[in-house]
Order: C-alpha cells, then structure tokens, then sequence
C-alpha cells in the first residue's frame, strides 16, 4: 500500500481537484504556494482564503516562539519572520477592503493577539527574553514613565492655576481692603469692564501705587533730579469707545503683516 503522501501527490486525485475546482469551486490552498505577487488576485473569496493561510502560519510560528529548546538565533529569526507574517497579512487586508470591496479585516477582533510592540517591531513570547529586546523595553517604561510625569506636573499646573483664580484676592493685586470690596477679577474682559476699570476714581491710593511713587522719589533723587518735591500728576483718561477682543485681533494681524512686508520690501 503506498504512503498517504504518494496517494495526495497521484495523478488521479490531482484530477478530482481540478474537477472540483471547475464544477463546485473547491480548491484545496494548502497544496498550492501562497502569491508573492498580491496584487494579481482578483477574486475576494480567493484572497480571504490566502489571508487564513497566513493566520495559520502566524498561529504555528507564535506557539514555537515558546519552545525552550529554541537558541538566541533561531528566535530572532523566528521573531522576523511572524514580523513578516504580520505585514503580509495586513497587505491581504488592504487589498481585500480597498481593491476587492471586500470585508474590513481591520475591524476583525477575532484575532487580537498582535505581541508587544517596541520601536515599530513586534516581539513574541521567548524573544522578550533577549538582552536586546529588554534594554528596548526598559527604554520604553522609562520614557512611559517620564511622559506620566510630564502630564502629572501639567495636571497640577492646571489645579493651582484654578485655586489662584479662586483664592487670590484684590489686596495681591495692590487693592486695599476698602477698594476691593465690590472687585472682582474678570476671567474674560470686555469693553464695558475695561471702561469702568480705566474711568473709576478711586478714594485714595493703592498700596502699591504709594510704593512705586516713593521709590520713584527716591531715585530721582539718588540722580539729582530738579522735580523731586513736585510730585507727578496722573490722569485716567475717559474712553467713549474700546475695541473688542476681534478688533484688536484683526488689527494686530494687520500691524504684524506691514512689519513683514516692511522687512521683506515688499
């Protein structure tokens, strides 16, 4: 009796596939070599057939991945070649979708193991053991980590920024008590809060204000000034009209385009 191999490999059954490929469509793929050349399937069942083909390599490939006998070579070739695996497979999927109009493979979770990526390369089982791929993967927790912190510090940032704008009151801002009992800091200005801040008349002055105009005299004294006794006299203007917040914006944009048209000579 011969051997199963020779029974598969006989012109007689060789003749029944061909038969049964013409009258009901069936085509054993595991007897024929996998297309290199993607592009030329036209047929979307053909192509899905081929894309499970490449499943079941990428199935038996990662079950190897875990043998212990495997040595330091053989899984960085085994790691490149489910590498290649998963690319071929991918490029099944885009020309199935985009070429054939055929289904979303993408979208597929059915098969969702997919290794752990490092720098644009995916490593399986066995091959995260190799003194390459775990400086690799402590490179990655640390920048993970970094950037963690990173978002942390702006996170708290943000908090503190909140609380300011909660907690402060007028005297930070040069108030007294008696000026800061009816101010609030506006968290967006507009032009009704500008023209009461500029026209209001304070019944007397800030702290601050008093501070400045004390070491003002002084240094002007320090440098010999003739005006050290007169002291300076300030008046806040009276504003029938203050722009808005895309007025200004508009006219800053103008202003910053003459200044480069200036400096380009144009």
């Amino acid at each position: 009796m011969s051997r199963n191999v020779d029974k598969a490999n006989s012109v007689l059954v060789r003749f029944q596939e061909l038969e049964a490929e013409k009258s009901g469509g069936y085509k054993d793929y595991s007897r024929f070599k996998r297309p290199t050349s993607i592009t030329s399937i036209k047929d979307s069942q053909e192509a899905q057939q081929w894309r499970r083909q490449v499943i079941q390599d990428i199935n038996s490939k990662l079950t190897r991945m875990h043998d212990p006998s495997l040595n330091e070579i053989q899984l960085r070739e085994l790691n490149d070649e489910l590498n290649n695996l998963f690319s071929e497979k991918s490029r099944w999927e885009r020309h199935i979708r985009n070429a054939l109009k055929g289904p979303d493979f993408t979208r597929d979770k059915t098969f969702k193991f997919t290794g752990t990526m490092l720098k644009g390369r995916r490593y399986f089982g066995r091959a995260l053991e190799l003194s390459e791929v775990q400086e690799l993967a402590k490179a990655d927790s640390e920048r993970r980590t970094k950037l963690q912190s990173t978002r942390q510090r702006q996170h708290a940032l943000q908090s503190k920024i909140k609380t300011w704008e909660k907690t402060l009151g007028p005297d930070y801002y040069g108030f007294l008590p008696n000026e800061g009992k009816n101010f609030k800091l506006p968290l967006s200005i507009n032009r009704e809060t500008v023209v009461d801040l500029l026209t209001s008349d304070p019944e007397e002055e800030s702290a601050l204000s008093q501070y400045e105009e004390e070491w003002t005299l002084n240094y002007r004294s320090d440098l010999g000034g003739q005006d050290v006794i007169k002291k300076p006299e300030i008046t806040i203007p009276s504003f029938d009209y203050v722009p808005d917040q895309k007025e200004m914006e508009r006219w800053l944009v103008e202003r910053r385009k003459m200044q480069l048209q200036k400096q380009l000579g144009l």
